[in-house]
């Protein structure tokens, strides 16, 4: 088995596009974004036949303090793999080609996520210097009963309420919505510690391709949220959840649960949260979310920091 690291969409072989996050269509998306660089990791065995692949994404970021500009490495789940039983195996190796990729181009910190379990690719995550951070996950179910069926008391309560006092919530068919989207978008993420919000660029193509669907919540005419919603094999992944501050959750309930509903009436048995939040103890916007009928689900994401000492102390700090 050998590995090669792709740069461009025009080297890419046939590959299994089943998973949206790990897809060809994913990298020529991002290839048309700036301030992200995809790369496609891709185990080939002896006869030339593609073993497995992995989408690893280089985003430049602007920092507060010197050096003022930083390169973080993510990668969102593990890859997509033609033999399961050998998954953990060649996860090894395609993360050890990722490290050295990471360290050649100067990342200042690499951060994995969305693993399929919580103990997988532990050992080798652990060998390459990777620390762990507990996360917990929630994840819906869309099938089986009807989602209102999930529906808290007080949840209920609260998608009324809004209502009530206005608030719908349409999908973005048209330019001009989706420019007010990603304005508001941008706009609530501003002063938000994980700030991080991609191109426009990246978002006009989701929009105009089949993987992804964007929603505007409005009241009495004016904007005041929005939600943005991915869609690979069975699953839908809920990529952001906008609403306007101090509002306790009242546009964020109708926008959430139009996007339930619209996965669930599109066939998907799943919908997952790419982002709860950070891990503390308590979480209004967690606790918010799983009154929609989510199972939390405990997880790790790793994180590695390419200055020894600074990765040394931080995975001290939290240490199991």
């Amino acid at each position: 088995m050998y590995i090669k690291i792709l740069s461009s969409s025009s080297e890419l072989p046939l590959l299994n596009n089943d998973t949206f996050l790990h897809s060809a269509e994913m990298f020529s998306m991002l290839e048309k974004t700036s301030s992200v660089t995809p790369y496609m990791l891709v185990a080939f065995n002896d006869d030339g036949t593609v073993a497995a692949h992995m989408l690893v994404i280089l985003r430049n970021r602007r920092w507060v303090i010197p050096p003022y500009f930083l390169t973080q490495g993510r990668v969102y789940g593990c890859g997509v793999y033609a033999n399961e039983e050998q998954r953990e195996e060649i996860f090894q190796e395609l993360l050890t080609t990722a490290n050295k990729l990471f360290r050649r181009k100067r990342c200042f910190y690499v951060e994995f996520s969305d693993m399929p379990h919580k103990m997988f690719g532990y050992s080798a995550l652990r060998s390459a210097g990777y620390f762990p951070i507990p996360w917990l996950e929630v994840r819906n179910s869309l099938h089986s009963v009807h989602p209102k069926e999930r529906l808290t008391p007080a949840t209920t309560e609260l998608i009324d309420k809004a209502v009530a006092s206005g608030v719908v919530t349409t999908e973005v068919t048209d330019y001009d919505d989706f420019r007010a989207f990603y304005r508001k978008l941008r706009s609530y993420y501003r002063f938000k510690r994980r700030r991080y919000v991609p191109a426009e660029r990246l978002f006009y193509e989701m929009w105009q391709s089949n993987k992804a669907r964007f929603f505007l919540t409005r009241r009495n005419g004016k904007v005041v949220g929005g939600s943005c919603c991915l869609y690979s094999g069975t699953t839908a992944f809920l990529w952001f959840l906008v609403g306007k501050r101090s509002s306790n959750h009242y546009p964020s309930a109708v926008t959430l649960w139009t996007t339930i509903l619209n996965a669930h009436s599109r066939g998907y048995r799943h919908l997952r949260f790419l982002d709860v939040g950070l891990p503390y103890e308590r979480s209004h916007f967690r606790e918010f979310i799983l009154g929609f009928g989510g199972k939390p689900i405990s997880s790790y994401r790793w994180f590695r920091i390419n200055i020894g000492w600074l990765n040394r102390l931080i995975a001290w700090c939290y240490r199991e």
